[in-house]
């Protein structure tokens, strides 16, 4: 399990917290990437099955995995669904709330909000969505769908040619 709440609302280390206990002493191994506002120190105890780090190579862990506990935010969730891994998504505020419902209604994972959030709440939907292959399926069809857009160098490409149609290529910033 990779969790990460972005780099803008991570300021949260009792959502870490809870995370630890929630995977403590479960069938999970799970990395936890804090955002490098909450020191992992300051966490307390962390079982050998929980890896808690300021910062990692994101797409690198997730690559690994097979669930992400994520915020909701635009990147991380074309990550995990880009990559196919059904999402738990726990919003921090209300555009990572519109991504994460839209992502429970594509069936690529639940949506959790923080005033529902605790550690066997967590616990559980985490081990239903590994349980149940409907949201790896649904999340592997929608990745397959961002996959064969072209990703990041096609949107480059397309802007590039709006840019130059329009007279203001990267030839007119020079």
């Amino acid at each position: 399990v990779y969790v990460s709440l972005g780099t803008i609302y991570n300021n949260a280390p009792e959502f870490f917290r809870l995370c630890i206990e929630a995977f403590t002493d479960s069938n999970f191994a799970a990395v936890i990437s804090t955002g490098g506002r909450v020191e992992p120190e300051s966490l307390g105890p962390v079982p050998e099955n929980i890896i808690v780090r300021p910062w990692v190579a994101q797409t690198s862990v997730l690559r690994k995995a097979s669930l992400f506990v994520t915020h909701g935010g635009m990147g991380s969730v074309h990550d995990g669904l880009y990559l196919g891994l059904p999402l738990l998504c726990v919003p921090q505020q209300e555009e990572e709330t519109l991504t994460a419902l839209r992502v429970a209604q594509l069936g690529a994972g639940v949506v959790i909000k923080r005033s529902d959030l605790t550690a066997n709440t967590l616990r559980v939907q985490a081990a239903r969505l590994v349980a149940e292959p409907r949201f790896a399926a649904a999340s592997q069809r929608l990745g397959e769908t961002l996959r064969a857009a072209g990703g990041a160098q096609r949107a480059a490409d397309l802007v590039e040619e709006l840019l130059a149609a329009r007279g203001a290529g990267p030839q007119a910033h020079a």
